[in-house]
């Protein structure tokens, strides 16, 4: 399942429910396992925030969802997560 995971956020521009949906967890499930990863140094957390207070971040991979969401879901919180070098290697992603 670590593999998997990894995986996706590897592909990037993957939601919370593409990733609950692909891997057929709950959200609970999901949260748990993101939460592990990243205590393991398999993932980090790259941007966390409401999307009211988030700009268009130029380098962010989901700029465009938060611009758009902003309009709909003041209060909604973002997170984005990238693998970090653990992780690249661990399913092995090499960019």
């Amino acid at each position: 399942m670590i593999k998997e995971i990894l995986t996706k956020i590897a592909q990037g521009n993957t939601t919370w429910n593409e990733l609950v949906k692909a891997l057929n967890l709950t959200h609970i499930e999901m949260s748990n396992r993101l939460e592990t990863l990243e205590s393991m140094g398999y993932i980090r957390t790259v941007c966390q925030g409401k999307t009211e207070d988030v700009k268009n971040c130029p380098g962010c991979p989901m700029n465009r969802t938060c611009s758009n969401l902003k309009s709909t879901k003041k209060d909604m919180i973002i997170k984005v997560y990238e693998l970090t070098e653990k992780g690249k290697r661990a399913c092995n992603t090499h960019e």
